[in-house]
């Protein structure tokens, strides 16, 4: 579905990629430790998998192309708000 809407709509952007080795927060960077960027990766890629599994294949390439664009912003933010969490810093979504 991800790979056709893609080809649809020539949006590379919709295409799930891999999480940076740190976090940009409040102009703070963060940089992650192997085991921060492991999980990271796994809270973003589990989100992703989630939110890509509740869209409908049937929906117009437009629908498709907003929610996958969707997903892929709130998997980003779930995995940033939790890693930032365990290291003890207060998120908050703009």
């Amino acid at each position: 579905m991800v790979l056709d809407t893609i080809q649809s709509t020539g949006n590379e952007n919709l295409a799930p990629s891999a999480v940076k080795t740190y976090i940009i927060y409040n102009k703070t960077r963060y940089d992650l430790t192997p085991e921060e960027f492991s999980e990271y990766q796994r809270i973003v890629g589990k989100a992703t998998q989630v939110g890509l599994s509740k869209i409908s294949p049937r929906a117009s390439v437009k629908v498709r192309e907003k929610q996958i664009s969707d997903v892929l912003e709130k998997a980003g933010e779930t995995g940033r708000k939790e890693i930032l969490r365990r290291r003890g810093v207060r998120y908050q979504v703009k």
